[in-house]
C-alpha cells in the first residue's frame, strides 16, 4: 500500500537512497550521534562535509523503525540548517580564497542537503506502506514537511551561490503538495509525540509558498547577501498567498501563476501549462494577490523596526514586490545578434580605469577573464545577455558589480561601455549566463583625491545625459556634502565637487551624483 494521489496525477515518484537495508557502523543512539556531530571539525569545512555525508549516507542505507528514523534525521538536520543560514558567499570566500575550493564546498553542501531530503522521502514512503491514510499518519505528515523544507533549502542554496537548482527539486515539491492537498493536511503543523517531541515550525503550505515566491522573484538578480533576507521576507507573504488546484478546462485569470505538477519548473505567470497532446496536466494555481495586499503593512514595519534583528530591508522588499504582479515584464524581447558575436568584459575599478584610459589595447590584468571573451546571446540599447563556458573557475562576478564591455564595431574600432551586472546563473555544465544593464553615457577615466595630502585614486565619471552626472569610486568614499578633488585625463581641467546623492553601491564600488563647487 502507498498513499493515494489525485486522479489526474501518477503515483508518487520520489528519489530515495540507492541502497537500503545495509549494515552500517553509524550510531543508532541519538545521544552518541549528537556527541559525534558536536565533535566534527567545524573549522575545516572540507573535512566536516566529507565526514557528515559519509555518516548520513550510511544511516539512510540502514533499517530502523520510523520513529527512530525521524529522531535521528532531525539530529542530522539541525547543524546542517544552521550552516545553510550562517555561511554566506562572503564568509566562504574569507575561509577559502581559492575559487575552486569554494566550488567544492558549495557542491558538497548541495549533496548533503540532497541526502538529508532522501532520508525524509524514504521515511514518507516506508510509513505509507504501513498506514496509507495520510490523515492518520503523523510520521508521514511530519516527514513530508521536512522533505519539503530540505528540497526548498536545496533551491535556496542554489540561489545564494547563483547556481542552477538541482534536478527534480520542484517536481518532487509539486508531487508532495498534491499528496498533502488531497488528504487536506497541507495547512497542518505536524508534530510527533515520542521520547523527544518533534514539531515543525510552519505548515507544508507555507513552506511550499515560501520557496515558490522567492523562485518567481528573480532570485539570481539578488545580491549574495540579500538572498537569505529575501527568503525570510517571503515567510510573511507565504501566509497570505493562496494555492489551489486548477479545475479541468479552466481559463487563464489575470494575476495568477500556474504550476505544472508533472514538470520540474517554477510557476509561470498567466500561462496555462499544456502537454504535447494539447491536454491540461494536473495544475496548481498560485494566487499572489492576497500577498500583494500586505505590502503596505510590511513597508510600514520596515520603517519602524530599523534597529531590530528581524528588520525588513525596504530596498530588498521593493525589489521583490514587482514580481508578484503577473503583468510585470520579466524578460526582454530577444533580438537577433548582428555584427560582432563576442565582447570582452573587464571587472575591478583599476582594470576598468586602465581600459578607458587606452581602449586600443585591452588590459592584461588579474581582474579580466582569462581569454577575455563572452558570447553575445542577446543585446539591445539597454543591455546584454552573455554566456561563457567555465567562467566559474576563472573569475569572480557578483550581482551589482560594475563592468566595462569592450566591443569591436564594424570599423574595427573598440567601443567601451559601462554596465551593471543584473543577474548571474551558472548551470550544471559550468556555463554562466550574465544579464547586464548598460549605464547611460560615455564613461570617462578620471582620478580623485580627498584632499591635497591624500593618495590619488582612479574613478569613473559618467557625464550628464538624461540623468545627472555621476562618479564611481571605491567603496567608503561617499558622505553627503563631502568635497573631493577631480583630476581628469587632461589635467588642466581639474575641479572640486561636492557629493550629493548615493545611487547604488556594493562591497567594492559606490556610485553617486555630485555638484560643482565654485
Amino acid at each position: 500500500m502507498s498513499f493515494p494521489t489525485p486522479e489526474n496525477m501518477p503515483d508518487l515518484n520520489l528519489s530515495t537512497p540507492e541502497r537500503e537495508g545495509a549494515n552500517s557502523s553509524v550510531d543508532q543512539n541519538e545521544a552518541l550521534l549528537g556527541g559525534w556531530i558536536k565533535r566534527l571539525p567545524k573549522d575545516d569545512l572540507e573535512k566536516y562535509t566529507e565526514l557528515y555525508l559519509d555518516a548520513l549516507k550510511g544511516f539512510n542505507q540502514t533499517s530502523s523503525n520510523e520513529q527512530q528514523q525521524s529522531i535521528m534525521l532531525d539530529l542530522y538536520r539541525a547543524p546542517l540548517n544552521d550552516l545553510l543560514f550562517s555561511l554566506t558567499p562572503f564568509k566562504l570566500s574569507q575561509i577559502y580564497p581559492d575559487l575552486n575550493d569554494r566550488n567544492n564546498i558549495i557542491d558538497a553542501l548541495t549533496e548533503l542537503m540532497a541526502e538529508l531530503a532522501l532520508g525524509y522521502k524514504k521515511l514518507v514512503i516506508e510509513s505509507g506502506k504501513k498506514i496509507a491514510n495520510l490523515t492518520r499518519n503523523p510520521i508521514a505528515i511530519f516527514a513530508i514537511n521536512r522533505a519539503c523544507e530540505q528540497l526548498g533549502y536545496m533551491a535556496l542554496h542554489a540561489y545564494k551561490f547563483n547556481r542552477e537548482v538541482p534536478n527534480k527539486v520542484f517536481n518532487e515539491l509539486h508531487q508532495l503538495y498534491q499528496l498533502a492537498l488531497l488528504a487536506e493536511v497541507e495547512k497542518k503543523i505536524p508534530f510527533i509525540n515520542q521520547r523527544q517531541r518533534l514539531q515543525a515550525k510552519s505548515s507544508f503550505k507555507e513552506r511550499y509558498c515560501q520557496i515558490l515566491l522567492i523562485s518567481i522573484s528573480n532570485p539570481y538578480g539578488l545580491k549574495s547577501g540579500e538572498v537569505l533576507h529575501a527568503y525570510h521576507i517571503m515567510q510573511q507573504f507565504s501566509v497570505a498567498a493562496q494555492i489551489a488546484p486548477l479545475p479541468m478546462g479552466a481559463e487563464v485569470v489575470a494575476g495568477q501563476f500556474y504550476i505544472n505538477c508533472l514538470a520540474d519548473k517554477t510557476p509561470l505567470p498567466s500561462e496555462l501549462p499544456m502537454l504535447e497532446n494539447q491536454t491540461q496536466p494536473p495544475t496548481l494555481v498560485l494566487d499572489t494577490k492576497p500577498a500583494i495586499g500586505i505590502v503596505d503593512s510590511l513597508l510600514k514595519q520596515a520603517s519602524v523596526s530599523i534597529e531590530s534583528a528581524e528588520a525588513i530591508d525596504r530596498n530588498v522588499l521593493k525589489q521583490l514586490i514587482p514580481y508578484f504582479n503577473t503583468s510585470y515584464e520579466r524578460k526582454q524581447k530577444r533580438m537577433p545578434v548582428t555584427g560582432n558575436a563576442q565582447v570582452c568584459l573587464t571587472t575591478g575599478l583599476e582594470a576598468i580605469h586602465k581600459t578607458l584610459m587606452d581602449t586600443r589595447s585591452l588590459p592584461n590584468d588579474e581582474h579580466v577573464a582569462q581569454d577575455l571573451s563572452w558570447d553575445i546571446l542577446n543585446k539591445n540599447k539597454t543591455g546584454y545577455l552573455l554566456c561563457r563556458q567555465d567562467i566559474v573557475g576563472n573569475q569572480e562576478l557578483n550581482v551589482g558589480d560594475f563592468v566595462a564591455i569592450s566591443e569591436v564595431n564594424a570599423t574595427e574600432k573598440t567601443l567601451t561601455k559601462l554596465a551593471c551586472i543584473r543577474w548571474i546563473k551558472t548551470d550544471f555544465n559550468n556555463k554562466t549566463k550574465l544579464g547586464l544593464d548598460i549605464i547611460e553615457g560615455e564613461p570617462m577615466a578620471v582620478r580623485y583625491s580627498l584632499d591635497s595630502m591624500s593618495k590619488i585614486r582612479p574613478a569613473i565619471l559618467l557625464p550628464e545625459t538624461s540623468q545627472a552626472a555621476s562618479l564611481i569610486t571605491m567603496a567608503g568614499v561617499f558622505k553627503r556634502d563631502k568635497t573631493i578633488h577631480i583630476i581628469p585625463k587632461k589635467k588642466r581641467f581639474q575641479l572640486n565637487i561636492m557629493l550629493n546623492r548615493l545611487l547604488n553601491k556594493n562591497a567594492s564600488f559606490e556610485r553617486f551624483t555630485f555638484r560643482d563647487v565654485m
